[in-house]
C-alpha cells in the first residue's frame, strides 16, 4: 500500500530563494544549484523508499535529483513525470526574455497566477522576480551529459491540447529508462493537473501502487532464485 511511502516531500524539507519564507531572497537561476540544493535536503530520509514527482520545469529538477540520487547510492523507486520536454532537449520558447507587460501577459493566458496576484501590486512586484527565474531556469537547461539509463518505473503524464510541450519532445523520456515506462493522457492543456485534480491525482495513486507491486514482485524473485 501507499504507507510504503514516506509522507514527506522534497518541498517541505528545501524552500529555495524567492519562495515561501526566503520570498524576500534572490531566486536561483540554475537547475543544478536547485537539483543540489533538493538532493542535499533529502539526503537524511534517503534510506527509506521514495519515489520523484516533477511538474512543468520540476521534471527536469526530479531528472537531475534522481541522478544525484543514484551517485550517492539512492535509486528511487521510481519518478512520475508531468508537462515538461525531455532533459536532452532545449526550449522552444522565449518566454524568460519578455518584458514583462508580455510576461505577465503570457502567464495570465496560461492561467499560472491567481487572479489575487494580478489584482495586487505589491505581490506581483514581490512574485516577479521569483516567476522569471523559474522560467529562465527552464528555458536554460539541457542535459548534456551522458548517463546510463535508469532502471526504475517511470511515468508520464501530459496533456491533450498542452501547445507549450511537443508531444514528440514529451514522449522522449521513454530513453531515459528501461524500466516499465507508462503514458497517462488528460484532456486539457498545459494546466491539466489542475484542470483535472481528481483524476491526477487518482492516477498518481494508481501509478505509486503499480511501483510498489513490481518493486515486491521482484524481491520475490529474487528470493525465490537465492533459494533455489
Amino acid at each position: 500500500d501507499l504507507h510504503s511511502f514516506p509522507t514527506r516531500r522534497s518541498s517541505d524539507l528545501f524552500v529555495s530563494p524567492g519562495r515561501e519564507k526566503r520570498i524576500k531572497e534572490v531566486p536561483l537561476e540554475s537547475m543544478k544549484l536547485l537539483a543540489d540544493g533538493a538532493f542535499e535536503a533529502m539526503l537524511p530520509y534517503l534510506a527509506e523508499p521514495f519515489a520523484l514527482l516533477g511538474l512543468c520545469f520540476g521534471a527536469n529538477l526530479a531528472f537531475e535529483t534522481a541522478l544525484r540520487c543514484r551517485d550517492a547510492g539512492f535509486v528511487p523507486e521510481g519518478m512520475l513525470i508531468s508537462g515538461n520536454r525531455a532533459p536532452h532537449l532545449p526550449s522552444q520558447d522565449n518566454i524568460a526574455s519578455m518584458s514583462d507587460e508580455k510576461f505577465l501577459g503570457h502567464l495570465r493566458c496560461l492561467g499560472f497566477i491567481p487572479q489575487i496576484i494580478f489584482d495586487t501590486p505589491d505581490l506581483l512586484e514581490l512574485f516577479l522576480p521569483t516567476l522569471r527565474a523559474d522560467f529562465l531556469v527552464d528555458a536554460s537547461y539541457v542535459y548534456n551529459g551522458t548517463m546510463t539509463p535508469f532502471t526504475f518505473p517511470l511515468a508520464l503524464f501530459v496533456g491533450k491540447h498542452d501547445s507549450s510541450t511537443p508531444e514528440l519532445s514529451v514522449h522522449a523520456w521513454r530513453a531515459y529508462t528501461t524500466g516499465p515506462f507508462v503514458s497517462r493522457e488528460f484532456e486539457g492543456d498545459h494546466l491539466f493537473f489542475a484542470l483535472y485534480r481528481d483524476a491526477y491525482l487518482e492516477s498518481i495513486k494508481k501509478e505509486l501502487l503499480a511501483i510498489i507491486i513490481t518493486k515486491r514482485s521482484e524481491e520475490r524473485r529474487v528470493g525465490k532464485e537465492c533459494r533455489s
